[in-house]
């Protein structure tokens, strides 16, 4: 199997704390897209985490300034985004357990099914399930 090295996954956590000068990992996303850039690598985000996260703003943390900013992000062309096919969803299915975690949703399936889907081994995300699941976090980058 071909790792693709070139192609790191982002999750809606790591798009949140770039977006949100005032989330506790504002700094190291910032920092982690930096190196990501200079090194000349692609940050992919699949549409269902985009969509979860302008819902997050617009929800959770009641900043629909941002929610518009990002959805205004897309409409520009500005995100590159991963399509979430027939395949990533039913990966997702299979690796989603609600029973282990209410912080493990079927999201991040769809993220670590994404990152399968483009065999690769990074995801940009500050969530150590990802590495359960045998993946690398992009902030290795930064070492």
């Amino acid at each position: 199997m071909n790792i693709d090295t070139n192609v790191i996954i982002g999750d809606a956590d790591a798009l949140i704390a770039l977006i949100s000068e005032d989330d506790t990992h504002h700094q190291t996303a910032y920092n982690i897209v930096v190196r990501i850039y200079e090194k000349g690598l692609s940050l992919l985000f699949p549409a269902v985490t985009i969509a979860e996260t302008i819902t997050t703003f617009t929800r959770k943390y009641n900043d629909p300034k941002a929610a518009t900013n990002l959805a205004n992000q897309i409409y520009e062309g500005n995100l590159k985004m991963a399509d979430t096919t027939d395949s990533i969803m039913k990966e997702a299915a299979r690796l989603f357990n609600p029973h282990k975690s209410k912080q493990d949703t079927f999201f991040d399936a769809v993220v670590a099914a994404t990152a399968k889907e483009y065999n690769t081994r990074y995801i940009f995300s500050f969530d150590n399930w990802y590495e359960k699941q045998g993946f690398k976090l992009a902030k290795e980058l930064l070492v």
